[in-house]
């Protein structure tokens, strides 16, 4: 047995489709998809490694539309604005290097009570945090 059908026959409610498929606000698909966003921003900032919790603190989930038509976007991320530029450090990692003070000046520091001033210091990198995407792996199944 066989079943056929013609989809130049199906005629869809583009009112409809949008609310279901684009609000994020109400319509089922937008309440399902940030109940995922903000289960994956909680394991996100669980996730991170805590020093002065900046980096936890700037953590944020955004949902919005990608563009016109039928696209949803759940974004979780520390944002240009909270200036958290080694976030993509922490996730990715990094190899040994050298850190100098801005415009040839002291890095000023202080290690075990006692303040130290040196120009350079040499970092021993770290290892990858995927702090971001192993909960998204979890929600998405990847």
């Amino acid at each position: 047995m066989t079943i056929t059908f013609d989809i130049g026959k199906i005629h869809i409610n583009e009112a409809a489709f949008d609310y279901v498929f684009n609000m994020p606000e109400g319509a089922p698909v937008g309440r399902w998809m940030r109940q995922q966003g903000m289960k994956t921003l909680a394991l996100s900032k669980a996730g991170v490694h805590v020093r002065s919790g900046a980096l936890k603190a700037a953590l944020e989930m955004k949902q919005d539309r990608r563009g016109a038509g039928r696209q949803q976007q759940v974004r979780i991320g520390a944002y240009v604005g909270k200036r958290r530029g080694y976030a993509l450090y922490h996730h990715e990692g990094t190899l040994p290097h050298e850190i100098s003070g801005r415009r040839g000046g002291f890095l000023v520091f202080t290690s075990h009570g006692k303040k130290i001033m040196k120009k350079t210091v040499k970092h021993p990198g770290n290892k990858p945090n995927p702090y971001l995407t192993r909960p998204m792996r979890l929600f998405m199944r990847l």
